[in-house]
């Protein structure tokens, strides 16, 4: 608080050297600055031409006006919008006046950043622009020089790729960092190291005529048994079954188990002893009446 009321004094101090008159000791710091008018007037004398028409009457959103003029001015001379307070609360309401003597104690240190005649007051805490002027040779030779930054070089001049001498077996191109569009080690794979080679028959052999090495021929494989496990005749040997030979067909000929008893068990006649029953023999058929048919046809004959 105390703080306040020097930089108050301070504040007050330093608009009435500039302007060259007092404030009226009848009313406060605040009300003397609530028209606007006294401000208008110092951004006037610091920068002239900053407020053309200067609102004097005793109305409010005029005198508000006359206040955001001055700190349009302030503005222009490089102090940020943060910096500025609000007319109507701050100054007006009288909310924040340590914000209203912020903004005048920020207009001192500009004044001094611009090297304004004026009594020093405040800070120099804000920058001010140091324009350089290029003569259009110096900009010809920094286009020329001009490698870009740092980071856009990379290691460009410091990690210099240097030449790789081969060894025994290398990979990649000729050279660690350098392209050709001959094919790599890597990828030729086993080119000229590991080659297969024919592989010599021995017995019974698998596959094509050689390993890796393709035919239109016939693999053993697919072949079988065809050459090493034939089929051979099959004698007879009593009653056989089945066609003449074993895995031989034939066409037409009856196998014995067809021909059933055929020559081996045939039918023979039989001779009539007493009375016989059925044809005159066992196994031949014949037109005439069995002896069952007859009854007792002339043997016991009705008298």
């Amino acid at each position: 608080m105390a703080a306040n009321i020097q930089l108050q004094a301070d504040a007050q101090a330093w608009i009435e050297a500039i302007l060259k008159q007092r404030f009226d000791a009848n009313i406060s710091f605040a009300d003397n600055l609530k028209s606007g008018v006294i401000l208008c007037e110092l951004i006037n004398t610091i920068n002239p031409g900053t407020v053309p028409k200067i609102y004097e009457g005793q109305m409010k959103f005029k005198q508000i006006e006359n206040i955001s003029l001055f700190l349009r001015g302030c503005q222009a001379m490089g102090m940020p919008k943060s910096d500025c307070f609000n007319p109507s609360k701050d100054l007006i309401e009288e909310k924040n006046i340590g914000m209203v003597l912020a903004c005048i104690e920020g207009l001192g240190g500009l004044c001094q950043a611009h090297n304004i005649p004026v009594p020093p007051f405040g800070k120099m805490k804000y920058a001010t622009a140091n324009k350089r002027e290029w003569s259009e040779e110096q900009l010809k030779a920094q286009k020329a020089a001009d490698r870009g930054t740092i980071i856009s070089q990379g290691s460009y001049g410091t990690m210099e790729r240097q030449a790789v001498s081969k060894g025994g077996i290398t990979f990649g191109n000729e050279y660690s960092g350098s392209g050709s569009g001959a094919q790599t080690l890597v990828n030729s794979g086993s080119a000229g190291i590991m080659e297969r080679q024919a592989v010599s028959k021995g017995g019974i052999t698998f596959g094509n005529e050689y390993a890796g090495a393709g035919s239109d021929a016939i693999s053993m494989i697919n072949q079988g048994s065809t050459g090493t496990m034939e089929r051979s005749a099959v004698s007879k040997s009593g009653i056989t079954f089945g066609n003449t030979y074993s895995g031989v067909g034939s066409a037409g000929e009856s196998t014995l188990v067809n021909q059933g008893s055929t020559g081996t068990m045939e039918r023979r006649e039989v001779t009539k002893g007493g009375i016989t029953f059925g044809n005159e023999y066992a196994g031949a058929g014949s037109g005439e009446a069995t002896m069952i048919n007859q009854g007792s046809t002339g043997t016991m004959e009705r008298s």
